[in-house]
């Protein structure tokens, strides 16, 4: 038996989505199916989707179908592209294709390639462009389709992540991790865009900085700074959260950032700040809120030994970057909790696989979170100091 001694590493944690499946949140592929398929949403007139009836007459009462006919659209594109019957295209993708097209439809230093491109496809989609309702010739164009096909993404994501967790089980190792006391400060960097973190930090009554402060009339204010306290418990969420929001939508001089309370009594979230979408993430990590974000977690990592990463399938080139350049130094060690934990091996740099194959830095566990305790991974890691002592 391996006796545990009392040195105290510098550990973070990383988390992905697949932390949040026992809460039963739904998972990338449910959201997808919903996304796609899901005849129960329905168009508001204040520019809103939600699961339910039209209680009267709607202008934009076709407009949800001709969204998922033209993410159908895209879903089939991606899926000719890639032509690879093991992957399996999702939200996430499609988004990201979105903000190509957008992006390039309307910069002028966008691709040039671009206009070929669409040439080509443009004739399949001629009949999702006309007016939504001919009597009032309510024109509807490809800035409108664009724009609506990614509210539509957006809004009933964040409806569907809104859910109340079920379970905890997910996180039983970090409760048991947070009551040890010799984790003095602990680090945790989410991708998720749920919140049942902060609900598992409330039913176990623990205190966490999360970069928001309250102020007059208990609204909280996103203050960065906040993260130079001291605070035993740090939650970034590099990614947004479905419950941040711009106070004011509407104002170009007011970029205050509040959360939002209370979230189930939202029908929908009109404009979640969130990132959706597989290699545009790349570059929306140069804006203010997540340029602070991506840097605390890139500062973290330089100060902090071990990463701990449960329920992230590495398919962030941004996040993958910062941590094999991290990795890069012999001196850092990574724990990856996955049930196919091998998988993950092509998605590391080449530079890297002889480390995967040695298992001295790249340490793993192939289970399931729910299934994994405190004291299994101090086991490893104590093992791992013993190995390299």
């Amino acid at each position: 038996m391996i006796k545990k001694s009392n040195h105290t590493d510098k550990i973070a944690f990383l988390f992905g989505a697949g932390i949040s499946i026992p809460a039963k949140i739904p998972n990338t592929k449910e959201i997808s199916e919903i996304i796609l398929n899901s005849k129960e949403i329905n168009r508001g007139g204040a520019e809103n989707y939600f699961f339910g009836a039209i209680q009267s007459w709607n202008i934009y009462k076709d407009l949800p179908e001709r969204v998922r006919t033209f993410l159908t659209f895209l879903r089939d594109e991606i899926e000719n592209y890639y032509n690879d019957k093991d992957r399996i295209i999702n939200y996430e993708d499609i988004f990201y294709l979105l903000d190509f097209i957008e992006y390039n439809f309307y910069e002028p230093e966008g691709n040039p390639a671009f206009k070929y491109i669409f040439k080509e496809f443009e004739p399949k989609i001629k009949n999702l462009l006309t007016p939504l309702d001919t009597f009032f010739e309510h024109s509807f164009d490809m800035n409108s389709l664009l724009s609506e096909s990614k509210k539509y993404i957006k809004q009933i994501l964040s409806k569907l992540l809104a859910r109340k967790a079920e379970s905890f089980v997910g996180f039983n190792f970090l409760k048991e991790a947070l009551l040890k006391k010799d984790l003095k400060k602990v680090d945790i960097f989410t991708l998720n865009h749920d919140i049942v973190l902060e609900r598992f930090f409330k039913i176990n009554n623990l205190t966490f900085n999360d970069g928001f402060q309250k102020n007059i009339n208990d609204i909280e204010t996103w203050n960065p700074k906040l993260f130079n306290n001291e605070d035993r418990i740090k939650l970034y969420k590099i990614h947004g959260s479905i419950n941040w929001q711009y106070c004011d939508q509407y104002s170009w001089e007011d970029n205050r950032i509040t959360k939002i309370r209370d979230i189930e009594r939202f029908d929908t979230i009109a404009n979640a700040l969130i990132l959706i979408g597989t290699h545009n993430k790349m570059s929306n990590y140069i804006q203010d809120l997540y340029l602070e974000l991506y840097y605390r977690f890139y500062q973290a990592l330089n100060m902090h030994n071990i990463l701990i990463v449960a329920g992230y399938g590495f398919n962030d080139r941004g996040i993958n970057q910062k941590i094999f350049n991290w990795l890069f130094n012999p001196s850092k060690k990574i724990l990856i909790i996955d049930p196919n934990v091998e998988e993950k091996k092509i998605k590391f740099h080449s530079a890297l696989l002889s480390e995967w194959d040695k298992n001295n830095r790249i340490i793993k566990i192939s289970d399931y979170v729910e299934n994994v305790t405190w004291n299994e991974i101090q086991t490893k890691l104590e093992q791992l100091r013993q190995s390299t002592n």
